[in-house]
């Protein structure tokens, strides 16, 4: 057995699909985000350790404590 094609039938369809995808860093707003975040964590951390009233003095206090009995 045998299946011939028709061949009178000459019309073809041809569907063709395009699927564009883009990755979440190829973003500008990505970028601008992450800069601004890296930006105040490293501005965070390097002003977090300083007073700016004391302007890199150290004051030291001593407490002394003297406790006196008397034995009757």
């Amino acid at each position: 057995m045998a299946w011939a094609q028709d061949s009178t039938s000459t019309s073809k369809s041809v569907t063709t699909t395009t699927i564009t995808t883009e990755t979440w860093y190829a973003q500008p707003w990505v970028w601008i985000v992450g800069v601004a975040v890296l930006i105040l964590v490293i501005v965070a951390l390097t002003r977090g350790g300083s007073n700016t009233t004391t302007a890199g003095t150290t004051d030291k206090t001593t407490i002394t404590k003297t406790h006196t009995t008397d034995i009757n």
